[in-house]
C-alpha cells in the first residue's frame, strides 16, 4: 500500500488501515509505504511498525525520484496497490523501474479536486451559477471559493498534475472507485473506466446509552466543503422560526473558527449546541448512539465514512441528495435525504422524523442492519480481493 503520508487520522487514511490490517489477519503480507508514518495512531490494530516504510518528505513532486526511493521496497511484490494523490504517481514512476512486471492498482478515493473542480465538484459550480444555493449563510465565500477553484483548473500546476495523472494511468492495471459518483468523476475528468469497490469500517457492539436519545450530531471537519454554514443555516431555522428549542446539537469534529461562532452569536444560538472538537473513537460512538440523528450533508462528497459510523450506530441520517452519501442511504430506509446547498430543505428533513420515535428506531434498526450486511471491513476487503485476484488472472492470461 502507498499513500502519501500516514502520520494524521482521516477517512482515506483509515480506510487503508482497516484494509491493511484485514489482509494481513487473512494471511496477506502487506507494507504500508508513504513519505511518513505514526503507527501509534492505529494503536487498536494489530500491524507491527516493521510494516511501515516511511521515505521522508523530501521531493515529494519531484515523480521520478520518489519512484526510484520506492522501486526497491515494492520489487518483490505481486502486486501494489497506491491510494490519493500523488501516490498513484510514485507508484507508476516505481513500478516502470523494476524489473519484472507488477500489477499496479489505483484506490480512488477522489480525482484530486483542485486539479478537477470542475467535475468533482460540479454540483457546486452550477449551484453557484443558477443562484439556487444563495439561501446559504456562506453564500458570499462559498461563491468565491468555487469561483478560485474553477479558475485554478487552469494554471500551470494543474495541467502540470492532469499530464502526471495520464502518464500514470499508462503503467496502472486497475481503478478501483469508492463509489459510482467516484467512477463517474474518474471517466469525466480522466478519461478512465473504473470499479465500484466500497470501503467498509469496523465492527462493533451495538452501546447502550441507559438514557432515551435526545438531540442530533454533526460529524465532520468544518471545512467548507463538509458545508457546516448550511447545517448552521438549518439550525436557525429550528430554533428561531420551529421553536424547537428542545433539539440540541453535539458538534464533533475540528475548525471552530471565529465565522463559526460570529453567527452563533448573532443567531443566539450558542445554549442550543456543544462544541467538542476532536473526541476519541469511543466518545465519539457514545455522542452518535445517544441523539436521535446525524447530520451529514456535505457539498460532492465522494463516499463519506460518517453514514456508516452512524448507521452503526442505530443512528438515522440526514444525508446529501447527491454525492457518495446518497448512495447508502437512498432506498435503505436507513435516512432521509435534504439539499444539502437549502438549509430549509435539511431543517424539513429533521422535522420530518426527529418526534416520530416509532421511524427512528426502524430506520436505527435498518441502518445497522445495512452496515453489517454490506458495510464492514470485512466486506471490503473480500470485494478487494476479489478485485485483485481478478487483476492478478487478467495478468497472467497476458503473458501466456
Amino acid at each position: 500500500m502507498i499513500h502519501p503520508r500516514l502520520s494524521a487520522k482521516g477517512g482515506a487514511e483509515n480506510v487503508i488501515m482497516w484494509l491493511s490490517d484485514a489482509l494481513l489477519k487473512r494471511g496477506h503480507d502487506v507494507n504500508l509505504i508513504s513519505l511518513k508514518s505514526n503507527p501509534s495512531l492505529w494503536g487498536d490494530l494489530q500491524i507491527s511498525n516493521e510494516k511501515f516504510i516511511d521515505v521522508g518528505f523530501e521531493s515529494k513532486y519531484f515523480v521520478e525520484y520518489m519512484g526510484r526511493k520506492i522501486a526497491p521496497h515494492i520489487q518483490d511484490s505481486d502486486i501494489v496497490c497506491a491510494h490519493n494523490t500523488p501516490a498513484h504517481w510514485w507508484a507508476a514512476a516505481a513500478v516502470r523501474n523494476l524489473d519484472k512486471p507488477v500489477p499496479l492498482v489505483w484506490y480512488c478515493h477522489e480525482p484530486y479536486r483542485i486539479t478537477y473542480f470542475s467535475t468533482t465538484d460540479a454540483e457546486s459550480v452550477n449551484r453557484i451559477q443558477d443562484g439556487t444555493a444563495a439561501s446559504l449563510p456562506n453564500y458570499t465565500e462559498l461563491a468565491r471559493r468555487v469561483k478560485k477553484r474553477v479558475k485554478h483548473e487552469k494554471i500551470f500546476k494543474s495541467r502540470w498534475r492532469q499530464k502526471n495523472d495520464a502518464k500514470a494511468m499508462e503503467s496502472v492495471s486497475l481503478i478501483l472507485s469508492n463509489s459510482r459518483f467516484t467512477v463517474e468523476n474518474v471517466k469525466q475528468g480522466m478519461g478512465h473506466d473504473s470499479q465500484v469497490c466500497r470501503p467498509g469500517i469496523p465492527n462493533s457492539d451495538p452501546m447502550q446509552t441507559g438514557e432515551q436519545r435526545t438531540g442530533i450530531a454533526f460529524l465532520s471537519n468544518f471545512v467548507l466543503s463538509k458545508n457546516i454554514f448550511g447545517f448552521l443555516g438549518a439550525l436557525d431555522l429550528l430554533v428561531n422560526t420551529h421553536g424547537r428549542k428542545d433539539i440540541h446539537c453535539h458538534f464533533l469534529g475540528d475548525g471552530n473558527d471565529s465565522r463559526i461562532q460570529k453567527f452563533m452569536n448573532a443567531k443566539q444560538l450558542e445554549k442550543y449546541a456543544t462544541f467538542h472538537g476532536f473526541v476519541s473513537e469511543k466518545e465519539k460512538q457514545e455522542i452518535l448512539a445517544s441523539v436521535k440523528l446525524c447530520v451529514f450533508v456535505p457539498f460532492c462528497e465522494p463516499f463519506g465514512l460518517v453514514t456508516l459510523e452512524s448507521l452503526m450506530a442505530g443512528t438515522p441520517v440526514i444525508g446529501s441528495k447527491s454525492g457518495g452519501p446518497r448512495e447508502v442511504i437512498e432506498d435503505s430506509g436507513a435516512g432521509v435525504l435534504a439539499d444539502p446547498y437549502d438549509p430549509n430543505s435539511i431543517a424539513e428533513a429533521i422535522l420530518s422524523i426527529y418526534d416520530d420515535e416509532a421511524a427512528l428506531k426502524e430506520m436505527g434498526e435498518k441502518g445497522r442492519a445495512l452496515v453489517e450486511d454490506n458495510y464492514l471491513i470485512s466486506h471490503f476487503a473480500d470485494r478487494f480481493e476479489k478485485e485483485l485476484e481478478t487483476c492478478l488472472l487478467n495478468r497472467n492470461s497476458r503473458e501466456l
